[in-house]
């Protein structure tokens, strides 16, 4: 109960009425969202075929111009196959992220396209444009003659 306070604050705040500018985003009738059914045409997602152990290897995404107001586009990326062990880097961004594999073998990942946006009291809603399943094979490392490498690891690191 001695929270009770502060929560009541808080749900106040987030209804308090805010007086809108003509021109401003508040003034204007709501953008049209995207469809409730993503069509996965819209997007694109794409990640080479095969790539060698301890590469940074770019996965690259692109969709249809974001609606207007304050919207932030990203992916989404999850591993639905992989080797057992050390889960792959991923350094999210967009339109590409970069993905570092650790172990070889066959790897299977869906990755979600869309954008976030502000939702109420300070949240954040995530708006899914596409979802598409990619597969890559990771080959192992150069031989130990490869400076490139040090084969320390099953990738060289």
């Amino acid at each position: 109960m001695k929270y009770a306070h502060l929560f009541f604050c808080l749900c106040l705040l987030c209804s308090w009425p805010v007086k809108a500018e003509a021109g401003d985003a508040l003034s204007r009738p709501p953008e049209t969202d995207a469809p409730s059914a993503p069509d996965r045409r819209q997007t694109r997602a794409s990640l080479p075929a095969v790539a060698r152990c301890g590469e940074t290897v770019r996965l690259e995404a692109a969709q249809p111009p974001l609606p207007g107001g304050t919207a932030f586009a990203g992916v989404q990326v999850s591993w639905t196959q992989r080797p057992e062990g050390r889960e792959p880097d991923i350094l999210p961004g967009y339109p590409a992220s970069d993905i570092r594999f650790h172990l070889p073998g066959h790897y299977a990942c869906t990755v979600a396209v869309g954008y976030i946006t502000k939702g109420a009291c300070a949240g954040a809603v995530w708006h899914e444009r596409g979802l598409h399943r990619l597969e890559i094979d990771i080959l192992p490392a150069p031989a130990a003659g490869d400076d490139a490498f040090r084969q320390d690891g099953p990738c060289g690191e």
